[in-house]
């Protein structure tokens, strides 16, 4: 089984693609509204990819991944996100290890599958990286 971290301000837009990646099996998704608060439980109990929206309040997805690098934390990250600073975004996925891009786009249903397949494996290099 497949350990997630999804964080996204927006509610409605979590519930669904928790919803819809665990229907592909294999998947478990733990939601979380914040950059913050995602942080403390990972602390705790690590997972083997995250995923994180960019435009979010307060701490955007950017910085998040950069408070976990900053930890020694490599596990796998995705930006999957709807909108946001392209440039920021790119210069992201090029200088932290181990992390990936999927513009939502206009509708979170038709990139399901492709972040399916991008989390199965993300999940997988991380596991070949922890040998």
């Amino acid at each position: 089984m497949i350990s997630v971290a999804y964080i996204d301000d927006d509610s409605h837009i979590a519930l669904i693609v928790c919803l819809l990646c665990q229907r592909q099996g294999g998947i478990t998704m733990h939601a979380f509204s914040s950059g913050p608060e995602a942080l403390e439980m990972l602390s705790r109990s690590p997972v083997d990819v995250i995923i994180s929206d960019y435009d979010m309040p307060g701490m955007n997805g950017i910085e998040f991944l950069a408070i976990l690098r900053s930890r020694g934390d490599l596990t796998p990250f995705i930006l999957f996100n709807g909108t946001g600073n392209t440039g920021e975004i790119t210069w992201a996925v090029n200088r932290y290890p181990a992390v990936m891009f999927l513009a939502r786009g206009s509708t979170v249903h038709g990139q399901i599958p492709r972040l399916v397949m991008m989390i199965r494996m993300a999940a997988q290099q991380s596991t070949v990286q922890r040998g």
